[in-house]
């Protein structure tokens, strides 16, 4: 059996799902015949029609040759756009993980443990569970590089401390991206918030 994994998709805002387009048939037969898995973290870049115009790798992980064709497989694609919260379709910016596993070999049980790193950290005095957590949200910019918009991915369950993560806009770079022709264009992007208990003070 093959599986394929890949990070969240957002409701309320919304980002591309590289799920929804991978297919078992686009597990190359060679990779099954040698056996091999493979993950990619990788940033992809959305056109508002669905269309990815880049994707490039990151970190490779596992058969390289096939990390390297989750790239080239997703660019042969077309993706369900990125929206704003009022259904308007944007562009979409962001770094993202699919893996390609045979799950009965030892690649395999490596790969499926492939996670996204935090883009940013923050303490907290107390968490309900734990001493650190992670949390994904979604983030919406203007042409000119402000955040107007922040919601929960679709999959986040903590909700409240995805909140928190909104309101702490000073961590979000305010870059400005622009389309094929060089012009600053909106766009949606997924940042991932690792919060940890702060140490008490001595």
């Amino acid at each position: 059996m093959i599986l394929m994994a890949v990070a969240a998709v957002a409701s309320g805002l919304s980002i591309p799902s590289p799920t929804s387009v991978f297919k078992n048939g686009d597990y190359p037969e060679w990779a099954i015949r040698e056996n091999a898995s493979a993950g990619s973290v990788f940033h992809l870049a959305v056109d508002p029609d669905g269309k990815p115009i880049e994707c490039t790798n990151k970190v490779l992980v596992g058969n390289e040759k096939l990390a390297k064709e989750i790239c080239r497989i997703i660019s042969r694609k077309r993706l369900r756009p990125a929206t704003l919260r009022d259904g308007q379709k944007a562009y979409a910016f962001f770094d993202t993980f699919v893996t390609l596993f045979l799950p009965d070999s030892k690649e395999g049980e490596k790969i499926m443990g492939l996670r996204m790193t935090p883009d940013a950290q923050l303490s907290v005095n107390k968490l309900p569970d734990g001493n650190e957590t992670q949390v994904s949200i979604l983030l919406a910019y203007d042409a000119s590089g402000n955040v107007i918009d922040c919601a929960p991915s679709d999959t986040e369950e903590n909700i409240k401390l995805a909140g928190v993560a909104c309101g702490q806009r000073k961590l979000f770079d305010n870059s400005i991206q622009k389309d094929g022709s060089g012009q600053a264009v909106s766009y949606v992007t997924q940042r991932r918030i690792k919060f940890t208990v702060q140490s008490p003070a001595k």
